[in-house]
Parts: C-alpha cells; structure tokens; sequence
C-alpha cells in the first residue's frame, strides 16, 4: 500500500500518532500492515489529511467528514461540493447564533460596569444594583445566573433580595 509508517505521517502532517489511529478507527483514515502489523500509508493519506484538517477546520463533525470523504473517493467532485455547501451554511447560522448570544452578554456586562461606575465603593449598598436578567438562550451558559456584588462576605445574603442561591453570591436565573 505505502511507504510511510506511522510516524513519518504523523511528523509530515503535524498530527500525534494517536490521532491517526483515532482516524483510523472512526473509519477516516485507511491504513496497509505490514506482515507484522505496522501501519504503512501511502501519499493519499497525505491529502485525505489535509482534507480532514480542512473540514474540521470549518466546524464539521467526524460523521460529516466520513459522509464527505465517502463521496470524495468516488471521485465526484460536484457531490461533495453539493454536500459540504448545506453543512458549511449550518456551520455559519451557528456561528450568527453564538455570535448574538456574546453580543448580549457583552451589553449585560456594559451595563453592570455602568451601575457599579456609577455607584462608587459601597454605593450599591445604599442604592441596590440593579441587575437584570438576560433573556432567555442569551448571557452565560452557567443557567443565566447573575453575580451579585452586594452580597456580603460568609452572610450569603443580598440587601435587595434576601438571602442568595445558598451563600454563592448568585441570583439565580429566570428561565
């Protein structure tokens, strides 16, 4: 099959061996033995790795990488560009959707920095922050929970709402 063993691809491609035998096993990555059972890999490998790179690169799941490089081996180029521009365009609405979701918590953060600017050392304690809750899907992925700075050290409670989340110094999200 080829001339290069394991380690020789892994050091021209810039992968560990282990990733090559992951590959190998998740069906990716085929693989020649020797008669006592080296991997040996021929300059195919190379460009099927590069290719694997590439779409890993662009957010695609392994399963998707198989599917494309099953088409890719029949050697029907227009396929795999048929199936790869659906893939890539979810790949985008997810990236516009995460993207929105930091644009919201970043304006969250803005304006928590605005109250507490605004309020001084120890204002919030006389004229409580007002933090809101982000909206739901958006803000922080710990539940939409929102620090609060007026609680007090070892009290875990907060001069506007009581005692909080058990001490953490969080309110908890509304969801």
């Amino acid at each position: 099959m080829g001339t290069l063993r394991i380690s020789q691809l892994a050091e021209r491609c810039g992968v560990r061996p282990s990733t090559l035998r992951f590959y190998e096993t998740a069906g990716l990555l085929p693989a020649g033995r020797t008669a006592s059972g080296y991997r040996l890999y021929d300059e195919e490998a190379v460009e099927r790795l590069a290719f694997i790179s590439s779409a890993k690169m662009l957010g695609l799941a392994l399963e998707d990488i198989r599917e494309l490089l099953d088409v890719r081996d029949e050697g029907v180029c227009a396929a795999v560009w048929a199936r790869m521009l659906p893939m890539v365009a979810g790949r985008i609405a997810d990236a516009d959707r995460r993207a929105a979701e930091l644009a919201a918590f970043s304006a969250h953060l803005a304006g928590v920095n605005e109250q507490l600017a605004g309020s001084g050392p120890g204002g919030f304690l006389r004229s409580p922050l007002r933090l809101h809750q982000p909206e739901p899907g958006t803000g922080p992925r710990h539940g939409g929970a929102v620090a609060c700075p007026s609680v007090r050290p070892g009290s875990g409670t907060c001069p506007g709402r009581g005692i909080v989340a058990g001490g953490t110094g969080l309110h908890p999200g509304r969801r």
